[in-house]
């Protein structure tokens, strides 16, 4: 099953250009496929993500741009303490 782990990983390996934009949306629509049955901080997460996707695709936002996005995504899921520590 999807985890928070998972999906925070797979934006830091795109962030940081480990992985491609579409090898990124490739992970992310097989692992995405049951997050209706996950976690509900999975699946708030996840309905980001999709935001951020819909963004790209049909408005039309630069990659640097979907980038921003995934970055404010991830951050309110984040633990308190790395919340605190982040100006």
């Amino acid at each position: 099953m999807l985890t928070r782990s998972d999906l925070e990983q797979a934006i830091e390996a795109y962030s940081s250009n480990t992985v491609s934009l579409d090898q990124f949306a490739d992970w992310y629509d097989n692992a995405s496929r049951g997050k209706f049955g996950a976690s509900k901080d999975v699946l708030s997460l996840c309905l980001e993500i999709d935001l951020a996707l819909s963004n790209l695709q049909f408005e039309g936002i630069s990659e640097g741009q979907f980038r921003e996005e995934l970055a404010t995504v991830v951050r309110p899921f984040a633990p308190a303490y790395i919340r605190r520590s982040t100006p």
